[in-house]
């Protein structure tokens, strides 16, 4: 017995399989279930139909890309240094940095207990959202002031 899809993807799939079904009542059914299911992510037949006329990316096209991104990733990498404290579009990323002061911190035990509550609290913070221009300078006084670097 085969697992139940849970995928859109997988839903569809079961239903196109069933369409070559020799029970007159299961392509039936098929063929109602498909239409709501291509109505839900707003299509019908006739873009089924153009998908398989001229599917979007063959697995060719698919791997050359993903080899592009991957060379362009390093390409970022070479540009920006070992990405240490580095994000690709150049801005520091803030959840890296809040975590090298905690670590480096309870090495070395150098940051004020205001600035321990403070990088404790921006460490949670950043997860979610971009530093305050008050926070964010602040941030990176203490972290240059105890030896990190942004490449």
């Amino acid at each position: 017995m085969s697992r139940t899809p849970i995928t859109y993807e997988g839903k569809l799939a079961t239903c196109l399989r069933l369409l070559g079904s020799d029970q007159d009542g299961e392509v039936v059914a098929a063929v109602r279930a498909l239409k709501p299911m291509l109505r839900s992510i707003g299509e019908d037949l006739h873009d089924l139909a153009a998908r398989v006329e001229k599917p979007t990316l063959n697995e060719a096209e698919m791997r050359k890309i993903f080899d592009a991104g991957v060379e362009t990733g390093k390409a970022e990498a070479a540009q920006h240094g070992d990405g240490e404290f580095r994000a690709v579009d150049g801005t520091p990323p803030w959840e890296d940095i809040t975590v090298w002061l905690q670590r480096y911190d309870d090495q070395h035990d150098r940051l004020t207990a205001r600035e321990r509550d403070f990088v404790n609290q921006m460490a949670e913070r950043v997860l979610w959202h971009e530093p305050s221009e008050r926070q964010a300078r602040w941030l990176l006084e203490i972290f240059r002031r105890l030896g990190g670097r942004i490449r």
